[in-house]
């Protein structure tokens, strides 16, 4: 399922293949004392999941035993993992710490799912009312109902690991039916978070999950036995909607079946599609004039930015404010909706091209203790002395080497100093 969302996307969606390869290491293998028909995947039961990630990076760059390095170009290594039973409580899970360090030390990108968390929602209202209400109406009682589900909705591990890019889903597909009897649409509209993520914050109240990419639909069902208040579970089947990917077996004696998967992974994969195909236009860029700069840092920051430069809040933003600003949480609302956010759902498009009204300026270095970079561009003609609206987004992104002796965990923190005073403009 995660080779064919990353090599072609939404089967749905009838996107052209990436023309890169795809070096794929399986860690996970269904599990023998699972009875139901498609048995949960997990690690072996005689295997530290600790050491089976560290075996199968260092496989990537440095080789095994013997065998050379299997891949050592690897700059995005894809990891739709969470462990279902270590959900973030403050400190850093082993995972998570072994990616912070495996990060570093390979300037390598690990992109990772939030994590899914398949809980069934109690609305506090009466069945037969429930079933009465219009859609607007069901959708406000949803995001009221999940986002009062917090406590038990904190990132899987190693989803809060620090020098990753955590991944969250968006009610979001390609798909155009609606094949599951009997269900209910939770949300009237696409592009809200997915009501199965794992939310935030991370690590020392850092935004986590940064980003926010298309994870399928989610349709509910009635639970059973019926309780007497509304209680609905998250349907999990292969069913549309959701998003088309490859799958084992056949249909109808045809070889190469697919069926319609949804989460925190999907969304994953997605954003790891974005960034092999945001690393051609790197590539482009760097055969440009001035494009020595890019070979100057990792190109895994390069990437981590442009995918986060790429998000926003949008039409989300302005439905969570709606439905669950009130005066007890207006004070602190800001991260209030960042959990359930982060920065926004990605659009990378607006990062792979500059259009009339839009232009994208990459710099970069690197710094020691205690040193700044000024980094200055020209102001384009078309803005400079003019009186008109102006927009400026500074994206800031790094990886850091780490400290296992000190809580702070990270060595570097990085801020940037944006020019206000000359562009006369306000943070916002």
């Amino acid at each position: 399922s995660m080779a064919s969302l990353i090599l072609h996307g939404d089967l749905d969606g009838h996107e052209q293949p990436l023309s890169r390869t795809l070096y794929v290491r399986p860690i996970l293998q269904p599990d023998a004392r699972d009875w139901r028909r498609r048995r949960e995947e997990t690690v072996p039961e005689k295997i530290l999941v600790v050491d089976l990630i560290h075996r199968a990076v260092r496989r990537i760059f440095e080789g095994e035993g013997k065998e050379p390095p299997a891949a050592r170009s690897v700059c995005i290594i894809n990891l739709s993992i969470g462990i279902k039973d270590r959900l973030f409580d403050g400190a850093l899970s082993p995972l998570a710490r072994l990616l912070d360090w495996l990060a570093w030390k390979h300037q390598v990108l690990f992109i990772v799912s939030a994590g899914n968390l398949i809980r069934s929602l109690e609305f506090g209202v009466e069945r037969d009312k429930f079933r009465a209400l219009e859609a607007q109406a069901i959708q406000d009682l949803v995001i009221k109902a999940v986002a009062a589900d917090a406590r038990y909705r904190r990132l899987l591990s190693p989803a809060e690991a620090v020098n990753v890019l955590t991944v969250g889903a968006l009610h979001s597909d390609r798909s155009l039916d609606n094949n599951v009897p009997r269900s209910v649409a939770p949300y009237v509209h696409e592009e809200l978070p997915s009501l199965i993520n794992s939310q935030g914050m991370g690590y020392r109240r850092a935004i986590k999950p940064e980003i926010l990419a298309a994870g399928g639909r989610v349709v509910l069902l009635e639970c059973i036995p019926m309780a007497p208040n509304a209680t609905y579970d998250i349907y999990k089947g292969t069913l549309s909607p959701g998003q088309k990917v490859a799958a084992p077996g056949s249909i109808l004696g045809e070889v190469g079946a697919a069926w319609y998967t949804r989460g925190t992974s999907n969304a994953t994969a997605l954003t790891s599609r974005a960034a092999a195909i945001l690393y051609d236009v790197l590539e482009e860029l760097r055969d440009e004039p001035g494009g020595e700069l890019i070979n100057t840092i990792p190109w895994a920051v390069w990437l981590k930015a442009l995918l986060t430069h790429a998000a926003e809040w949008g039409m989300a933003g302005k439905v969570l404010d709606s439905i669950l600003r009130s005066p007890e949480n207006n004070r602190q609302f800001k991260e209030y909706i960042t959990r359930l956010l982060g920065y926004g759902g990605i659009c990378p498009n607006r990062v792979r091209e500059c259009a009339q009204h839009r232009v994208t300026a990459l710099s970069g270095g690197r710094l020691g203790s205690d040193q700044a970079h000024v980094h200055r561009f020209p102001l384009p003609p078309s803005l400079s002395g003019r009186r008109c609206w102006r927009r400026l987004m500074i994206t800031l992104a790094w990886l850091t080497p780490i400290n296992p002796a000190h809580q702070g965990w990270r060595r570097a923190a990085l801020w940037f100093e944006p020019p206000k005073d000359f562009l006369r403009v306000e943070r916002q």
